[in-house]
């Protein structure tokens, strides 16, 4: 028997399951759920009966290939500790988001590398103390609390990231919808 065919047997578990992922609205127009699993075209399939069709399971299948098997956040590693010394910084990609990460006297932090402002590479700033201003237009960011300090706008302050240090490598936990499970290139 194949995952197909004993999926098909489990089709009242399966149903279960789906049905906690994703309902109908009050209307039965489109099923509402998070974006990331692109399930809605299988709660339209039609009745119940050919909702398990091959072809709707095998949809499934290749929706769920894309969504990470943990949801919960993780840590990925980055960079050795050697690898950026005190009172510097280095940017990495993480699926696609650009993430500064700092090292300071107190430890490593990482907040978001873009300047919300105009987008320079935060981490290319000037570090004075636990502020981080950008080359551009001198905005000051708390490196360890992302706050956007000089000017103080509140609008515009920058995602943090937890980060951990074990065994020489330097990690940052991720949210889930930015995880790939794997590093690209570092940037700089």
């Amino acid at each position: 028997m194949n995952w197909l065919q004993s999926w098909r047997c489990g089709s009242a578990l399966t149903m279960l399951l789906t049905w906690i992922w994703c309902y109908r609205t009050s209307d039965g127009s489109t099923p509402i759920m998070p974006d990331h699993h692109r399930l809605a075209f299988l709660a339209e399939q039609g009745s119940d009966a050919d909702f398990f069709s091959a072809e709707a399971i095998d949809r499934l299948h290749r929706c769920l290939e894309h969504t990470p098997l943990n949801p919960m956040a993780e840590f990925q590693v980055v960079c050795r500790t050697a690898d950026i010394a005190v009172g510097d910084a280095k940017c990495f990609e993480i699926s696609g988001k650009r993430i500064g990460v700092y090292r300071l006297t107190e430890g490593f932090y990482a907040i978001d590398d873009p300047c919300p402002h105009a987008g320079a590479s935060l981490a290319r700033g000037c570090i004075e103390g636990d502020v981080i201003h950008c080359r551009i237009h001198h905005w000051g960011f708390g490196i360890k609390d992302g706050l956007c300090r000089e000017p103080h706008f509140p609008q515009h302050n920058v995602q943090t990231y937890e980060v951990r240090v074990q065994n020489d490598e330097v990690s940052i936990r991720t949210p889930p919808h930015e995880r790939d499970y794997r590093l690209n290139e570092r940037l700089m």
